[in-house]
Order: structure tokens, then sequence, then C-alpha cells
């Protein structure tokens, strides 16, 4: 169902898909057994993949598990057919209602090894791993904007949005890699932010100072998480059971909100206020195979500047019953994971008004 927009205030209005496609290294009979072999070969998947994908006709298509060969061979060239421009670091793809400003590629293991501060932990555990976070600025076309309450915009400024786009580690033993991998992520994702919010004239920022962001990701961590817990209520504390009682703290503090020298008070802070575009409870899995079935893929954005009209809900129970489906794997589902798509509402920042007079905006 999809809520009404905001009629008191400039708006625009776009839709997010996050979607885990499993490549097809991954796709094995090892791993999915209960799938047939010619169900898992990647020319039977790959059509019922981009058919889904064309099916919610996002704006903003986050996707992970990509292989650089099928990138370049086939989703690039199917989505370029469709309007869409991308960006590919070996692991998101936006659609001409924006401009590609921005391309950042953050690299964990180097993130780990320049900031271990002398922790084992860090440089054995995180530094090994070789996931990556993207993240592209992009700029919203003038004419998306919906102007439908009369009030006056500053048309004339750039509207930019940050959406990022990872996948943490797997392993569920490796609880503290997942946090640490989020912590530096939003640490670096912040930094691109506060650079960018620099080059901007305050009133395109308008009253809420700030770029706003989407974060799409396969997080491997399920709501109970520590990095659930650390995105959706802006911190943890330092002795968080998921650290596993590894020395972290003194790295840990290159990437609270706070800075290396604020007194981070046991807790690790980020600055963003995050709300997940599904409420628990809407979605009951979004990975789905024969033995495991839990959420770990989401759709985080920031508030206030943006909020969530609708979203895609699960799939019927039922019909999987009907269907014999116990895992995914399966002919008739292409991936292992289920897509997430988001109707999410910009809130555009107004000119500044004095005695009732609206000012144009500082040249």
């Amino acid at each position: 169902m999809l809520q009404e927009p905001d009629r008191t205030r400039p708006t625009a209005l776009f839709s997010v898909m996050c979607y885990n496609v499993l490549c097809d290294k991954y796709a094995t009979r090892q791993l999915y057994g209960y799938c047939p072999s010619w169900a898992l070969n990647w020319d039977y998947r790959k059509k019922a993949i981009i058919q889904e994908i064309l099916s919610c006709n996002a704006d903003i298509i986050s996707l992970q598990e990509v292989e650089t060969e099928q990138y370049y061979s086939f989703f690039l060239v199917e989505l370029k057919e469709r309007g869409y421009n991308g960006f590919f670091s070996p692991k998101s793809r936006a659609r001409t209602i924006f401009t590609l400003v921005q391309k950042h590629t953050v690299e964990f293991n180097q993130l780990a090894m320049a900031n271990s501060e002398g922790s084992e932990a860090m440089l054995n555990r995180v530094m090994t791993k070789d996931n990556i976070g993207v993240a592209v600025l992009l700029e919203l076309r003038k004419e998306l904007i919906e102007i439908s309450s009369g009030k006056p915009h500053l048309g004339t400024e750039k509207q930019l949005i940050l959406v990022a786009n990872a996948h943490m580690h797997w392993d569920p033993e490796y609880s503290d890699v997942k946090l640490v991998q989020t912590m530096m992520f939003l640490s670096e994702v912040k930094n691109i932010i506060d650079k960018a919010s620099r080059s901007l004239q305050s009133s395109v920022l308008g009253e809420f100072g700030t770029i706003p962001l989407v974060l799409c990701a396969d997080l491997n961590s399920l709501p109970d998480s520590g990095v659930v817990e650390y995105l959706s209520t802006g911190g943890v504390e330092t002795n968080h059971k998921d650290f596993k009682e590894l020395r972290y703290n003194e790295s840990l503090t290159n990437f609270s909100c706070n800075g290396k020298n604020g007194t981070t008070n046991g807790r690790i802070t980020h600055g963003f206020k995050l709300k997940s575009a599904y409420e628990s409870g809407l979605m009951p899995y979004t990975n789905y195979t024969f033995d495991f079935k839990g959420i770990i893929d989401y759709i985080f954005y920031s508030k206030p500047q943006l909020n969530t009209l609708g979203i895609l809900g699960p799939l019927d129970h039922h019909w999987l019953v009907e269907n014999n489906i116990s895992g995914c794997p399966h002919p008739l589902i292409p991936s292992d994971h289920f897509s997430l798509f988001a109707q999410l509402e910009l809130l555009l920042p107004l000119l500044p008004q004095v005695n009732g007079v609206h000012l144009p905006g500082r040249r």
C-alpha cells in the first residue's frame, strides 16, 4: 500500500531496489543440492534475474554478488538499454532521473590496515576479508521535483543524494568483522557527505543541513544483531557481545562520529538518523535457503529528509508451500535472496521567508 506524499512542501519521489543476485561461482550443487543443476546455471538464472529487476522498474538499483564478466557482458548491456547509468566496483545503478556526480569505492581491508592501532583482531580478522562498499553521489534532475504544494523551492540549486551499497562478510562466526565493516563503511560515507556538503551553499542544504543518504546492503546480519542495532539506533557499546571480547576499542574510536579525540562514553556512534524502509515483521525473510531463512538484506534511509511511501512485500507463503519451495534458488526463483523495493519521498528545502516574503537563495 502506498502512502500519499507530503503535499505541504516540494518533494521528489523515487524508488530503490536492493537485490543480491547470487553470483555464478557460488551457485553450486555443493551449496544448493536441493536445486537441479540446470536451474543453477547462469544462462538460465540470468533471464529471471533481469526480469525481476526490470519488473520493479526502480529508479535506483543496488545489486550485490555481481561478477565482473556478468556486469559488463550482461547487466550493463541490459540496463543501459533501459536508460540506466551505473557504477561497478567488483561488487549500484541509477536511472537517468539522477545524474551521477561522484563515485567512491570503500575497501574495508585497506581501512582496517590503516586504522589497526595495534589491534591484532583488526589485522587478523577484518583485514583478511575482501568485502567492499560503493557509494555514488547523485544529483536529482530538476524536472523530477514535484511542486504540488504551491510552495516555492530552491529550483535553481542542485539537489544531491548519496546512495551507498555494501555486502558484508558472510560467516556467522565473524559477527565482530561485520560490525567493524559496517562502522568503517558508515564512517567513510559520512566523510563523503561532509565533503560534498561543504561544497554546497547552505541554502541548498536547507533546514536539514546535510545531504540525504540511502543505504542498501546485504549485511549478512539478523535484525537483533549489533550491526542492525548500530545502524538503527545510532551506535553500540564498545563491549557489545558481537565484538566477542576481542580488542578493537582503540581502533574503533577512529570510526565514531565523536572522532578520535572525542569522548566515546563507551559507545561507538554515527551521526545519521537512519530508518529501515521495512518495519519489523513486514518481511519474514530476505534470504531463503533450505538450511537458513532470515532477514539479512536492508534498505536504510536518513531522516528527516526521506520517508517511505511504500514497499514491495514478501512472496506469498502459501505459494511457496504449494510449489514445494523449501529453499532457493529454485527453478521458479533465481537467487537465494528476495529483492527489496521501496518507494521513497525526498523532502526538498524551501526558500527562506522574511515576514511572509520569500527570498531568493544566496548567490
